[in-house]
Parts: structure tokens; sequence; C-alpha cells
């Protein structure tokens, strides 16, 4: 019933924006009302022509209630999943709201808008609402436990290891499994995964060799690097710090590493974190750097694959699986490069307070395609019969695919076992596989240091959710062993996390996150085994 009124009430604040007697459902507006700003007046030729091209949406009321709706019906089905899941499993699976606070504010569009202070002044970043959180334990429950997800990630730990290793743990040739699957039932492949679990410890020390050198990373001279819209908030003044573990730990995966990038104040976390995860893939297959275009791939979520125009956000996961299954190739970030938005004000939906009904300024010092939209799209409009009708298409920026597509992805994270889970991710990290982490920020991101130690604080509120790249990770004997005037953490030891806040923000744009952190707060870990 609640959802209902939502929808509802929803439904009446849109009206009017849209609604004008008469008109098809399909129409825009009236050719009497002003032209959308930023829109392109076509005629009618050329609008029978560009509706025809691929990736062309219509944008009407009917558009707008259908998004809603479909936001509403996933959000009603991910709670319920949860609950199910918390009924079976007897554990409290449910993410916390969040708790609004002098540094938190609510944003129109559900999510929040957070103040951290980084080395030069403070800055405000996006961090996503409730629906994104349930949405991706949600998604970690239906995920993790498939036969397909528990082989993947069996194959990959597998592949991993030398055949002393192989004959000591028992383990079997997961081509076997492939080739005879009667035989090996899913509980069985649970059970060879738990042979990881149980001696992880030993795994970890063996398979965690740092390098001898330390390697920084540099943004110049990367292939594919545009005019740095990716680097909006980046200084030379900000470097990293002779007491960060990046400076003294030259940990497995830092020499395939792209330097850190500024995704601003829009909520485009998750393009950030995917992004970064490619760009490592393709110097760790071909010992090529590369800049992809985290302004394509979000406008590719939020105009193609879950069509949302003014609802900042989107799931790790989800992407994934449409970037998978399209065979999307990512192109490179001269194609279109990263537009931060820093100017742009979004305004509610009347009787709304939680939905937007526009932005604007969104596209202010911005010379590239750009709409006052999440996605950006450039709108076209035409008239016909004083009707106007509009729509959204994506720039015909790569005719040539150029660029990399995603070989695959799993889950490492089961919200209901989370110390099995975190020996999954610390494999992943020593085996060479980051992890796309999304989690609930709290006080502990506040406070982090110049040297990039967050703090873990136990039962602390949500201030959002928020999606980077986990890189490495260190284990407290270690950490004491090079850096002896580090602060251990509390329990095993620190990941390493690659964020998308410049690199003014903790150690170089990196933060080193207690394991208790990531057991307390984690909403969902997903790997890409490699690209294409």
């Amino acid at each position: 019933m609640k959802n209902i009124t939502k929808i509802l009430a929803f439904v009446l604040g849109l009206l009017p924006l849209f609604a004008h007697a008469g008109l098809p459902d399909n129409a825009y507006n009236s050719a009497a009302d002003p032209l959308p700003a930023g829109a392109r007046e076509v005629s009618a030729k050329d609008w029978a022509v560009l509706v025809r091209r691929p990736g062309f949406v219509q944008v009407n009321q009917l558009s707008r209630n259908t998004q809603l709706a479909t936001a509403e019906k996933q959000l009603s089905q991910d709670v319920s999943d949860i609950r199910q899941a918390e009924k079976l499993r007897g554990v409290k699976l449910m993410p916390a709201e969040v708790t609004p606070d002098e540094m938190t504010r609510a944003q129109v569009d559900g999510n929040w808008l957070h103040t951290v202070q980084l080395k030069e002044n403070k800055r405000q970043f996006t961090l996503m609402g409730g629906r994104w959180s349930k949405h991706a334990v949600a998604t970690a429950i239906r995920t993790v436990g498939t036969r397909q997800n528990q082989l993947q990630m069996y194959e990959r730990f597998y592949r991993n290891l030398d055949p002393k290793m192989i004959d000591r743990l028992k383990l079997i040739n997961p081509d076997l499994i492939k080739k005879n699957p009667e035989q090996f039932p899913d509980a069985a492949i649970f059970k060879l995964n738990h042979r990881f679990v149980e001696n992880v410890h030993e795994l970890v020390d063996i398979y965690n060799s740092p390098w001898a050198q330390v390697f920084a990373s540099k943004c110049e001279g990367n292939i594919g690097q545009g005019t740095r819209g990716d680097e909006f908030g980046n200084s030379g003044f900000c470097r990293f710090s002779s007491d960060g573990i990046y400076s003294n730990f030259a940990f497995p995966m830092q020499r395939d590493l792209t330097c850190v990038k500024d995704q601003d104040n829009r909520g485009s976390c998750t393009s950030f974190a995917i992004t970064a995860d490619l760009e490592y893939q393709v110097h760790k297959k071909s010992g090529q750097f590369v800049n992809l275009s985290e302004q394509a791939l979000y406008n590719q979520t939020k105009l193609i694959w879950f069509r949302d125009d003014f609802q900042d956000g989107a799931w790790p996961t989800d992407i994934l699986t449409q970037m998978e299954t399209s065979q999307w190739p990512q192109p490179f970030e001269n194609q279109w490069d990263y537009n931060p938005s820093h100017s742009r004000v979004a305004t509610m939906v009347a009787n709304n307070p939680y939905r937007v009904a526009s932005y604007s300024n969104s596209c202010d010092s911005y010379t590239q395609t750009c709409s006052d939209t999440t996605h950006q799209g450039l709108m076209y409009c035409t008239v016909q019969a004083e009707v106007r009708y509009c729509g959204y298409i994506p720039p015909n920026i790569n005719p040539g695919s150029a660029g990399y597509r995603v070989g695959g992805h799993g889950q490492v994270w089961d919200p209901a076992d989370v110390d099995t889970s975190l020996s999954m991710m610390m494999l992943s990290l020593v085996f060479k596989n980051p992890i796309i982490w999304s989690f609930n920020v709290n006080y502990g991101w506040d406070t982090i240091d110049d040297a990039g130690f967050v703090k873990y604080y136990r039962g602390q509120p949500s201030r959002g959710a928020h999606a980077t790249l986990i890189v490495g990770y260190i284990t407290n004997a270690t950490l004491a062993r090079i850096m002896p005037h580090a602060p251990q953490a509390g329990t095993e030891g620190y990941f390493i996390v690659k964020n998308s806040w410049s690199n003014c923000f903790g150690d170089g744009g990196y933060a080193y996150v207690p394991y208790d952190y990531v057991k307390a707060y984690t909403l969902e870990a997903s790997v890409i085994p490699g690209i294409q």
C-alpha cells in the first residue's frame, strides 16, 4: 500500500510537466511550450532517421512513469528476497537506512550528498540511498550460491595454484567438473571451495608475495587519454605519503593499476570502479596503460540498460551482466571525456521530495555531447501537428567498436556467511583479481588520515553507499614487519582500496580499510576474471 501511494504521488507530481489535454501519450509537450534546455530541434525527416538509430529512446510522460514503476517493482522484489533469506538463514541481512548528520544531507533523488575533508579543501560526493543498498544485498544473495558462480570462483583460484598445492589440497581439475557435471553436484563444488577457506592464511602468506620495487602509476601518456575530465579534482600537490602502505608495500596488483580518478559529485561511482578494473585488466593482459571512458559506460547504463534520466546510481553486478551478455565494448576516454558536472543542480518533482523533475547546469564548461540527465545523452525534438516529440540518443563515438569487453564476472560476497566471504575476498586479491566493492560509508571515512588508514567503529550508522575497487591486502604481520610504526588493524589486516574521490583523498586517492570494517559494512563484492 505504501509503494502504491508513492507511485500515485510521483505520477501526480509529474503531471504538470507533461499533461496537456488532447496530447498523444508519446508526446513530450505542446509545440507552444518551450524547447527543453539543451535539446536540438530537428525536422520530421531527420526525426524519422533518428528513431531508427540504435540506442534511441523516446521520452514522454509514459516513459517517466514506467521508470518509476520499474524502480518500485525492483525495490519490492529486493526487500522480499532479503526477508526470505533472513528467515532461511536466521540472520539479519537488511541494510541499515541512512542516518543524516552535519556531514551528510539528503538529495532530491533519494541519494545523499556527503562532505569529505581532503588535503586541500572540503569536497562533496554523492552516496547512494537505501534503494541502492537493498538491491546490492539482494543481488549478492541471489548470485553467490549459484552453481555457475561457485564453479567460476573455484576455477579462478585453482588456475593460480602450483601443482604441489593442488595435490596437497586434493583439488579436482575444473575441466573435469565441466565435462562430467552429473558427477559433481553443487554440494561438491561448495566443498572444494571450502578447502581454500580452510587454508586461506597459508595461501595468503605464499601467494601474496610483493614485487621487489614499489610502482607509482602515472596519468600522463595513457592510451586513449582525453581532456582529463575524470581527473577533475586531482592535484600535483597530493602525493603518496611515506607513511602509507602504497609507498612501502609493492602488493601484487600494484604495477598494473592506472592512476586514481575523480567522479566529482555525480553518482557514478560504480562506473569508475568497473572502469578502473578494466584498465587494470588491460595492463595485466597486454602491458598497455589505457584510459577508458567512464562517461560512455555511465551513459550506456542509465540510458540503455537501466533507463533512468534523473536518479543517479547503478549496481555493479547488473552492469557487468549487461556488459558480458551484450559484449558491449567500453571505448577510450578521448572518445567521450567524463563530464564532472560540478555545477549541476537538481529540481524535485512537485509533491514528491524524493524524485528529480529536472537537472540544470549539467553541461556548464563542457563542450562535448551532454544533456541535463544522469546519462547525458543528447536530446532531440521535433514538432508535428503542433505537438513536440523528444528522445535521447548516445553519440556515435565508437563506430569501429574499439575498446574492451568484460570476459565474465562473479560474486564473492555472501551476506549470510561473512567469514567465508572475507576469505574468498582475500584469495581473489592475492590471485590478482580486484574486487568491485559496494559498502556503507560511515564515520571511519571522515577520520581517515593523510597516510590513508581508515578506522573501524563498531555499530556506526550508514551515511550512504559507495562503490570502489579493492586492489590488495596486507596482513597485520606483514605490516608490522615493513612498517612497525603503522597502526595495526583490529583483526587480520587491511584491504587496499582505490577510490574515485581524487588523489587528494587519503593516501594519494587510496584508503586502507580494516578487515573488521569490510566484515561489518560490505553490501556486495564482484570480480571480473578477465577482459576480451
